[in-house]
């Protein structure tokens, strides 16, 4: 956080810590520490909470990963299709290219909600049924019941020990795609704005790149971060 930044602030009269968004890169750095992780949250809104896609890769996808903090894949990355081309016709399965779903979005119609689709592979391994919330259970032998994955207020949450069991199982990468913004102010200058800081910080796991962005008065702050 530059001077720029730290001027913008006090003219604003704003806490700069919020807009480090220390809580997101911790998130971004160790995103397997707790319980549960999310594997698919998207916000609209500038207000500082993440919106996330994980999937899984293969391991020799990981200079390729960590080249750029861009999103190389969505929640709708996965569908099957043919694609049409001067030398003819080629069908991709949808998980080509060294990627696989965890969970993946699947479109009826344009005005329908999307449907979440869980991987298969992951459901058979762990011998999982849906319940009738939706949400997906694994049993013991005791026939105690555990939730696994969950589907609540448009997130997708996922218990961590199995997704360290499933990559341990198949030897790949899990990969967490993580765009988070927050703003001074909920509506947009009409202005133009600038960007007045930008940083980047790559380690052995992660790539970080954040921005912050004002407009000409000074009177507007929006911290972006992409990892």
């Amino acid at each position: 956080m530059n001077e720029a930044v730290l001027r913008v602030l006090a003219r604003l009269g704003l806490d700069a810590k919020p807009f480090k968004q220390e809580k997101v890169i911790e998130l971004v750095k160790n995103p397997l520490s707790g319980a549960w992780v999310t594997v698919c949250s998207h916000h609209d809104a500038a207000d500082g909470r993440p919106s996330v896609f994980a999937c899984f890769a293969d391991l020799t996808r990981k200079q390729e990963i960590l080249a750029g903090d861009d999103w190389l894949k969505h929640a709708s990355s996965f569908s099957p299709g043919f694609c049409v081309c001067a030398d003819g016709v080629t069908y991709h399965d949808g998980r080509d290219e060294g990627y696989d779903f965890i969970v993946a979005e699947q479109y009826f119609y344009p005005l329908d909600q999307a449907q979440i689709l869980v991987n298969q592979e992951f459901v058979m391994l762990f011998e999982l049924y849906r319940g009738e919330d939706g949400c997906n259970y694994s049993v013991d032998k005791c026939g105690e019941r555990e939730k696994v994955v969950d589907f609540a207020g448009g997130e997708v949450r996922v218990r961590t020990k199995y997704i360290l069991r499933f990559i341990a199982a198949k030897q790949c990468l899990f990969v967490y795609f993580v765009d988070a913004r927050l703003a001074s102010s909920s509506s947009y200058p009409l202005g133009s704005t600038e960007c007045i800081s930008e940083s980047d910080e790559v380690g052995g796991n992660y790539h970080i790149g954040q921005w912050y962005t004002s407009d000409i008065d000074g009177g507007y702050l929006l911290s972006m971060l992409y990892a």
